[in-house]
């Protein structure tokens, strides 16, 4: 999607690290128990096929840690991707320890089984709206963005735009600072809505982190990742004969209204975006 130089490249691959790491999904995505990382430890596929199924909860965690763990253990990164459908079965778990760790595989996985990838917008679409919790809210959000998939893209823009009022600043700085660059990453289709809603979101919500959030996202969707686009490429939104400079000029130009309150909220905003 981009051109440019090594530089360029290592911008991009920088940015999509950053905005697709795992640690976006939940804070502490990591495991306690070193035995599921032992080389004794049996992860026989059909023992996980097995756990994934069972009605206990513990038998499942048991299920999902033996699943991650087999993968990081083998060369083969998608040596368990044939468990897909069991996996995202699981997704409508109240245990938010279970929900964690099936976020984190289907992410994992789901360039590999596009088709597959799908079968979980449901459950990603009502987790997003969970009244019980804004951290399955902003988790949910969080994943769905970060899956690359094109089909999906208009559900995830849906449920974004959702979020973006939603009641929690949690869940509504989860919307700036990593599903609208992430939508961006996607599908370059989406650069005016992404571009729209950020000021949007400068503009009116009435928290400073979720502002300084935002303004930290359209530095990087609006002049980072859009001057690396190639010149020639047309996209929704685009109008032909109009250069990549004069859309960052653009862009630029749409800060004005927002300017006086950017500056007002600067000393009140997380340094980190």
């Amino acid at each position: 999607m981009y051109g440019g130089g090594a530089d360029a490249a290592s911008i991009v691959k920088g940015v999509r690290n950053a905005i697709s790491n795992l640690q976006h999904v939940s804070s502490g995505a990591s495991f306690s128990e070193s035995k599921y990382f032992n080389g004794s430890i049996n992860l026989n596929q059909g023992e996980i096929r097995r756990g994934l199924n069972s009605p206990a909860v513990e038998a499942k965690l048991d299920a999902m840690r033996r699943l991650l763990a087999a993968e990081a253990s083998s060369d083969d990164p998608n040596v368990c991707v044939d468990l897909f459908s069991e996996v995202v079965k699981i997704m409508s778990t109240t245990n938010l320890e279970l929900k964690r760790l099936v976020y984190i595989w289907i992410v994992s996985h789901a360039e590999a089984r596009r088709e597959l990838a799908l079968l979980s917008v449901n459950s990603f679409q009502k987790d997003s709206v969970d009244s019980r919790s804004a951290l399955v809210r902003a988790a949910s959000l969080r994943s769905m963005a970060a899956i690359r998939v094109l089909e999906m893209i208009q559900v995830v823009m849906a449920a974004v735009n959702q979020a973006a009022v939603d009641s929690s600043a949690y869940v509504r700085k989860s919307v700036a600072a990593v599903c609208l660059p992430q939508v961006f990453v996607t599908d370059i289709d989406q650069f005016a809505l992404v571009r729209n809603l950020l000021v949007k979101m400068m503009a009116t919500d009435g928290s400073e982190l979720v502002v300084g959030a935002a303004a930290m996202s359209y530095f990087v969707v609006c002049i980072q990742l859009y001057g690396l686009v190639q010149d020639d490429e047309e996209h929704e939104g685009s109008s032909a004969g109009t250069s990549k400079q004069e859309i960052i000029q653009d862009s630029l130009g749409m800060l004005h209204g927002v300017y006086p309150r950017l500056i007002k909220l600067l000393p009140l905003m997380d340094p980190f975006g």
